[in-house]
């Protein structure tokens, strides 16, 4: 987990951890997800148990996101204090809403704090970005952040409309392994011209440079060659 405080410096090295997954996200053409977490209605509790236990209910929230992130995830606080931002590497909006949902479970029972027991305020923001060619990390945050100045109740997850589109499109669409998984059985099920013409409607409506390269790639597995276009 990276802490990080109101200082430049912090603030500096927080920046460029996001800025290190974004490049690898884009190195690898892969999608890039942010959860922008905050505790809403600070104030408020702060007015009913006091401040220090409320700091105690934001430790509490700082020491769950910890234990359920995943490895490869990377925590940082916002410059204002009170928002933590999960950076999830190559998580896709179904990845990051599922998250998004595990974490928040991990509140549903309220937290005993002295003689008080407290419901956790929580409120989680989810914004998933696909193309990155131009996203700087100030723009994923801010696109994250927003999300919270929606009104709401607390306890309650927010999407992106880039991660609601992204979501659709993942629900109405079945994952790549499926469709290998599918085109293998048929392979397996069919004579060899038969798979080939399951194939030709998709290679014929491929453009010309992408069926080329497909060419390529299936001369290369033929001939265990290094591949021309691979080269290059």
């Amino acid at each position: 987990m990276t802490v990080a405080t109101k200082t430049k410096s912090q603030q500096s090295h927080s920046q460029q951890a996001i800025r290190q997954a974004l490049s690898l996200c884009r190195r690898h053409q892969q999608p890039i997800s942010l959860l922008a977490i905050e505790m809403s209605e600070v104030a408020a509790l702060a007015a009913e148990i006091g401040h220090e236990r409320t700091h105690t209910v934001t430790q509490h929230i700082g020491r769950v996101l910890n234990t359920h992130k995943r490895c490869e995830d990377i925590m940082v606080r916002y410059s204002t204090g009170s928002i933590m931002l999960a950076v999830l590497p190559a998580t896709p909006a179904t990845g990051a809403n599922a998250l998004a949902e595990r974490l928040m479970s991990q509140f549903e029972k309220p937290l005993q704090v002295d003689e008080f027991q407290i419901e956790v305020p929580l409120r989680v923001g989810v914004h998933t970005s696909v193309d990155n060619r131009h996203i700087t990390a100030n723009r994923l945050i801010n696109d994250a952040v927003k999300l919270l100045r929606q009104p709401g109740m607390h306890n309650h997850i927010l999407l992106s409309p880039q991660t609601q589109t992204l979501l659709a499109r993942e629900a109405g669409h079945p994952g790549e392994h499926n469709i290998v998984e599918e085109l293998l059985q048929q392979q397996q099920g069919s004579s060899t011209a038969a798979f080939i013409d399951t194939l030709m409607p998709a290679l014929s409506a491929m453009e010309e440079q992408d069926r080329m390269i497909l060419v390529d790639r299936l001369l290369e597995l033929s001939t265990r060659n290094p591949s021309r276009l691979a080269c290059q």
